[in-house]
């Protein structure tokens, strides 16, 4: 009776031994993987800040890029305006001094007539005069 009484008392703290180890394999599990969640969570933090860091100097260099061309294209269209302003007062220059030199030849023009109605008026003054003290 001792016997099978120890034989059973053996079964009972063999199974209770093994209950408890499979209970501590399964908690060390749940908190292994627990633990391997967080290690990956912080690892992806990690990487997200990298990506991110990353992204943000490509950003900036391609900001950087993009604000040079818009300065060059600025540069660009400033100077076309200048040369179709500059074109603009060249032919004003060149109106103004084509105006400038009809009226110039029209006056001379108009005196070149005035003078010759006057050297004909002075002939013609002569003329009567020498013909009357001829007479």
């Amino acid at each position: 009776a001792l016997w099978c009484q120890g034989a059973c008392q053996g079964a009972v703290v063999r199974d209770d031994l093994y209950f408890e180890h499979c209970c501590a394999t399964r908690i060390q599990a749940a908190f292994r993987g627990f633990s391997d969640v967080l290690a990956f969570m912080d690892a992806m933090r990690k990487i997200i800040l990298v990506q991110s860091i990353s992204r943000m100097k490509q950003h900036m260099k391609s900001r950087e890029q993009t604000k040079i061309k818009v300065i060059l294209a600025q540069s660009i269209v400033r100077r076309c305006i200048a040369i179709k302003s500059y074109r603009k007062l060249c032919m004003e220059q060149r109106e103004s001094k084509a105006a400038l030199m009809v009226q110039t030849n029209f006056r001379r023009h108009i005196a070149m007539l005035g003078l010759l109605s006057a050297k004909l008026d002075a002939t013609l003054c002569q003329s009567t005069i020498r013909r009357f003290l001829a007479s």
